[in-house]
């Protein structure tokens, strides 16, 4: 999706970890060649919690439960939406000045089999800790820790249910 905004854009992006809890799923981003959570732009047509799911059957094809909360009341004139569980400002090398205000939320995955759709990126992996590690993979200290954190939360909700 183009750009909709000349300064600012918002996207959702989504860590999803593998149901036995000890992966978490990473593309390999086609424009920047790094290893990232799945996401993208949130289109003028829809919601935050639209576009995460849109992303996420676009990227990977998984039927996932979204952990992240939906705090709040019931109200008819109102829709809850997830909150984000992470969320940062950075900005992209082009067009120069245009940043990206990324809504990060944690899922666990329900199915494994991954089929992302045409035009997607193809470089799928589910990532161990050790994996997270490794130098070959080249992930900066921030993905890591977002990436460890929602395997923490992961774990956490399982335990909860």
């Amino acid at each position: 999706m183009a750009h909709i905004h000349e300064k600012i854009d918002f996207t959702v992006s989504a860590y999803i970890v593998h149901p036995e809890l000890n992966r978490v799923l990473l593309v390999m981003h086609k424009k920047l060649n790094r290893w990232l959570q799945l996401g993208g732009h949130v289109e003028l047509n829809e919601d935050t919690d639209q576009a995460l799911a849109h992303e996420i059957e676009e990227e990977c094809g998984l039927d996932v439960d979204i952990i992240s909360a939906k705090p709040g009341h019931t109200d008819p004139n109102e829709k809850i939406l997830y909150r984000p569980d992470f969320m940062n400002l950075h900005a992209l090398s082009t067009p120069k000045g245009h940043y990206h205000l990324d809504l990060r939320y944690v899922a666990i995955a329900k199915t494994t089999e991954l089929n992302p759709g045409p035009g997607e990126s193809t470089q799928l992996r589910w990532f161990t800790r050790h994996d997270l590690y490794d130098s070959q993979y080249n992930l900066t200290a921030a993905d890591r820790w977002y990436c460890l954190e929602a395997i923490k939360m992961a774990k956490a909700h399982r335990a909860k249910a």
